[in-house]
């Protein structure tokens, strides 16, 4: 996995100024727009070309999420954010903590329903 700009990566949506490395904006970004129909709550940056808003995720690339960000361990994920200066935004091991939270809600995005699969878009 390949991640640019981290301090993009881990903030929230840009309306007026940018939220790059807040550990509050990205935590009350919803991971799903929609979970029950696997809907992913991505939004274009205002001023950008029109790209992928609100995809919804069939269970395949659900799945194939969920794995690649399961194999990363509690070490690989302080190195991430210590990587991105994460100390200096709230702390690393918040940040490793909400990533996991985050990462629960692609593993099971109804959590209510332990056997849910997406739907095929």
């Amino acid at each position: 996995m390949l991640i640019a700009d981290a301090g993009s990566t881990f903030g929230g949506p840009a309306r007026v100024y940018t939220h790059k490395m807040d550990i509050d904006a990205w935590q009350r970004v919803p991971v799903w727009h929609d979970p029950r129909r696997c809907i992913a709550n991505i939004d274009d940056e205002p001023l950008t070309r029109k790209g992928l808003e609100q995809p919804q995720i069939g269970e395949e690339g659900r799945h194939f999420l969920a794995t690649l960000l399961g194999a990363l361990d509690d070490a690989q994920l302080a190195a991430l954010f210590t990587a991105a200066r994460a100390d200096q935004r709230g702390g690393v091991a918040g940040w490793v903590e909400l990533f996991k939270t985050r990462r629960r809600h692609i593993e099971q995005p109804v959590p209510a329903d332990p056997h849910f699969r997406c739907p095929n878009p």
